[in-house]
């Protein structure tokens, strides 16, 4: 079966080797993340992907466009069903398919669609789903495939409204703060991951546990946004979320 789609193996990041393979699927950066809030937009580092790779915001385009189809589920899940049967996937110990590496859930249709992809492929035993979003309204209430994990990006200017949703469905969170607060922040329990290689970081975002994970803002524009972040914001944002009193 020849894939529908043609899915990324990898980045510098996501390192695929024998025992552990990577699929990644993108939208276009901030258009596609309704919830964004202006720290991230200005941190966000796959915008520079878009501008520094010719071929990089064109393919994301065409992903958004084929995402709005009314077979997008059915070819998705024929295309992961496609690349698992690829004898080194099918060797493999895991499969992590990284929804979004750019972008994020755009609506709820587009969010609804992969949850039922990832029923559909529900029978690939060693595949699991990770996503990183801020668009926790889509999720509100809504039941989880075992497969399918679901990380709350959080900010220090994330919404209270916002936090309140991550709260009350208990989902685990991911926030990216200054390398100078990293210490603070595993005083009251985050797990910090050094967002250097998934697929030998013991953090490990593809499974259950390590609920509060914390990165240091990186690349030339979180520097940016770095500058402007004080001991005060981080300790409100643990505040807000209920983790310091």
């Amino acid at each position: 079966m020849k894939p529908y789609f043609n899915l990324s193996t990898g980045n510098k990041k996501l390192v695929s080797d024998s025992d552990v393979k990577f699929l990644i699927w993108n939208l276009p950066a901030v258009t596609t993340c309704p919830y964004a809030t202006e720290a991230c937009k200005k941190a966000c580092y796959a915008r520079t992907a878009e501008t520094v790779y010719p071929g990089c915001l064109p393919s994301r385009e065409r992903n958004l466009n084929e995402s709005k189809k009314s077979d997008f589920v059915e070819k998705m899940a024929e295309t992961i069903h496609a690349y698992a049967n690829r004898k080194n996937y099918r060797n493999a110990k895991e499969i992590r398919f990284r929804i979004h590496e750019s972008g994020d859930f755009y609506n709820r249709t587009y969010a609804t669609a992969w949850l039922e992809i990832a029923k559909r492929c529900a029978d690939i035993e060693n595949l699991t789903f990770l996503a990183y979003t801020k668009s926790f309204v889509y999720f509100d209430g809504v039941a989880l495939p075992s497969n399918f994990q679901l990380l709350a990006s959080i900010w220090n200017d994330t919404k209270q409204t916002q936090l309140d949703i991550v709260i009350r469905n208990g989902w685990r969170i991911y926030t990216a703060i200054p390398e100078q607060y990293i210490e603070t922040s595993k005083e009251y329990g985050f797990t910090e991951c050094t967002c250097e290689n998934c697929n030998t970081c013991k953090t490990d975002c593809y499974h259950a546990g390590n609920d509060m994970i914390a990165v240091r803002l990186h690349g030339t524009e979180g520097k940016h946004v770095a500058a402007t972040i004080t001991e005060d914001t981080v300790m409100e944002l643990l505040r807000r979320h209920g983790i310091v009193k």
